[in-house]
């Protein structure tokens, strides 16, 4: 299947890659910075150019949740599924924790400078 791909996430090309790992054709890529909201005339831009290839025009799961449902007809959606590893959880909690004591750190420091 061919497609035409954009997307605003941390890693695009992982996005990318994943869709020619599916079998995909990926005709055109358009590669937006993380949390970037794709704008009218990009969205306009890439329906004309998926139409001129014959390809669908496709985007992750965490685009599709900031755009509006209205202007994502005809723009399939690949969903995307977290996994988590053994010991995984572990480790997130113990860098959340370390987040945590830093910034308390950072407050703490704050509050004595200030007063």
């Amino acid at each position: 299947r061919r497609v035409v791909a954009f997307t605003g996430t941390a890693r695009p090309d992982r996005f990318f890659r994943a869709l020619r790992s599916l079998g995909c054709r990926v005709c055109a890529t358009l590669p937006l910075p993380d949390h970037a909201p794709i704008l009218d005339q990009q969205l306009a831009s890439l329906r004309r150019l998926a139409a001129a290839e014959g390809a669908v025009l496709v985007t992750t799961s965490k685009d599709a949740a900031r755009t509006c449902p209205s202007r994502l007809q005809g723009v399939a959606v690949l969903p995307v599924r977290v996994e988590w590893a053994a010991g995984d959880g572990e480790r997130l909690d113990a860098m959340i924790e370390q987040v945590i004591a830093h910034c308390t750190r950072r407050s703490d420091a704050v509050v004595r400078e200030g007063g």
